[in-house]
């Protein structure tokens, strides 16, 4: 059972069939008809979403002051303090390994397809080769 058959009581497979062929329409008409659609729908989701948590909020007032309540209680508890230590240290693991890594060679960074992606050649194999 999915969110498609759950909410418009379609069937999985048509539903994968759609979406498929719109994705592919959008994908095929190139960067324009992306970007024409993306600048659509983005606002669109934009609205929906902030409108969906308005109503979420209004929906339930009521709760609103406790919740801060318990954010601001549960946050200065001894386990709270452990968690922030722990994941704190293990944030500024990750972040510095990471930035050794780009900064050493680039490692993870994918400026290397930005460039070829950008690069003008007659023949793509060559230049993809190349890298």
């Amino acid at each position: 059972m999915d969110a498609s058959e759950v909410t418009l009581g379609a069937d999985r497979t048509i539903a994968g069939i759609i979406l498929t062929l719109l994705v592919a329409a959008v994908t095929l008409g190139g960067i324009k008809s992306i970007s024409r659609v993306a600048g659509k729908v983005v606002p669109t989701m934009a609205v929906i979403y902030v409108v969906s948590c308005l109503g979420i909020l209004v929906n339930n007032s009521s709760e609103i002051l406790g919740a801060i309540e318990l954010v601001v209680v549960s946050a200065f508890t001894p386990t709270a303090a452990t968690g922030g230590f722990f994941g704190a240290s293990v944030m500024l693991a990750i972040q510095s390994g990471i930035a050794r890594g780009v900064f050493s060679n680039e490692s993870g960074l994918g400026s290397a397809p930005m460039a070829a992606a950008a690069a003008k050649t007659d023949q793509q194999l060559v230049k993809a080769l190349s890298q």
